[in-house]
């Protein structure tokens, strides 16, 4: 069974509709307009085997006008961490205590004026505090972005190096009993 979740209703939608045309039936697969931080309504404790996260980069793009439950909307790093935080023991929570239960997640830093805010570091930082393991890390090169015209004349104007890229990573929920 799929569960998927999404701050932005457009997206919840496109991705409804896409569920029908594939499964025929949205009881084999749902998508519903939810909050990462809090999904007690939605999944139950140690249910899922897989998450597939792609948490938004911080102070770089608006994910929707919901300005109560979209992080990317956060008004500083710090709160932004803070959300990522209750994600991160949310997951930790839906997660089964098998040996099976991961998130894979998809992620990048960002810049503020000339510098790197290390987006993707601090959040994995924070699940590996949760208890989570990191099993894998994969440097993706990212491509095709929209504001890659704007990024390379910037790097070049302001004499920093344009970052391409994001991190693939997969966690693994390591039950409380194996890690004494």
């Amino acid at each position: 069974k799929f569960i998927g979740f999404d701050v932005n209703i457009n997206s919840v939608l496109k991705a409804q509709h896409n569920i029908e045309e594939i499964t025929q039936s949205l009881n084999e697969a749902i998508c519903e307009h939810g909050d990462a931080r809090n999904l007690r309504a939605f999944v139950e404790d140690s249910s899922v085997d897989l998450v597939l996260s792609h948490p938004p980069y911080f102070s770089c793009i608006s994910y929707s006008s919901d300005k109560k439950c979209d992080i990317s909307n956060s008004k500083n790093f710090t709160q932004f961490l803070q959300s990522m935080k209750l994600i991160a023991q949310e997951t930790w929570r839906i997660l089964n205590e098998k040996d099976s239960g991961r998130c894979v997640m998809l992620i990048g830093d960002n810049r503020e004026e000339r510098f790197i805010i290390p987006v993707a570091f601090s959040v994995l930082q924070l699940y590996v505090d949760q208890g989570f393991e990191i099993e894998e890390i994969v440097i993706k090169r990212q491509r095709c972005c929209s504001a890659t015209s704007n990024g390379a004349g910037l790097s070049s104007l302001y004499d920093f190096l344009y970052m391409m890229h994001e991190l693939f990573v997969v966690f693994r929920k390591v039950p409380p009993a194996l890690l004494l």
